[in-house]
């Protein structure tokens, strides 16, 4: 296959990961060698790895999208800038008065917890409601279930990413102004919480379950994880 250019930046990144997915599901993981990603990909391997430093992210490709998503959803709860008025709606009267230099309105760690809590369930509510990847109901997630599911490497590393996306919430927590140890806990039961809620749908879409019944009873975990949720952190 003709060399693409590889000056493409996201464009090449996504190219690579559209060709490693489909090889990948098609072969399985184990069957496809990056060599074999790069040439179909018109690319060179040192340019897969460049924007993919381990074999397992050309499948769980999503792990970048996710930590941002999640980064915002706590900014968006939290922010309140002078020219941003729908932000400025959610604050109430006391903490829209201070205002620290940078914009956002101070508010003890107890507050950002809860408008935190609010924002990773639309958050997790939206996701479903796209049936976009990340929330396990997307058209044709059972091949890639069945794949991560076969592989003790793919499922190691979903287990990492796990983790690198917990410790980045607990950061975008502290950074908004929640105490550490609180940031921490609510980062690790959230992420905790979210991906037992995703197991349970992806055993069911293995299963064969599929449409709006699915994708009713993944909504009836969610409630019942941000339940969990505000019950036992949010502080009377």
């Amino acid at each position: 296959m003709p060399r693409t250019s590889e000056r493409g930046g996201p464009q090449t990144r996504a190219r690579i990961s559209q060709v490693a997915t489909a090889l990948m599901l098609s072969r399985g993981f184990d069957e496809v060698t990056v060599a074999q990603v790069a040439l179909e990909a018109g690319v060179s391997s040192v340019t897969v790895f460049k924007h993919f430093p381990r074999k397992e992210d050309l499948l769980l490709d999503r792990a970048p999208e996710a930590a941002e998503l999640l980064r915002a959803a706590v900014r968006d709860a939290v922010a309140c800038t002078s020219g941003d008025a729908d932000a400025s709606a959610d604050v109430d009267a006391d903490a829209s008065a201070d205002v620290d230099a940078g914009g956002i309105a101070a508010a003890d760690s107890s507050t950002v917890v809860a408008r935190a809590i609010d924002a990773l369930e639309t958050l997790s509510d939206r996701l479903a409601s796209e049936r976009h990847a990340l929330s396990g109901l997307a058209p044709g997630s059972a091949v890639f279930f069945r794949v991560v599911a076969g592989s003790p490497s793919l499922a190691g590393r979903s287990r990492e990413i796990a983790a690198e996306l917990e410790a980045a919430l607990a950061d975008e927590l502290e950074r908004a102004g929640a105490e550490r140890e609180d940031a921490v806990l609510v980062a690790a039961l959230l992420l905790a919480g979210y991906a037992s809620v995703l197991v349970e749908t992806a055993r069911r879409v293995i299963d064969g379950a599929a449409g709006s019944a699915l994708a009713a009873d993944h909504r009836v975990r969610l409630d019942r994880l941000f339940a969990a949720l505000r019950g036992g952190l949010l502080r009377p």
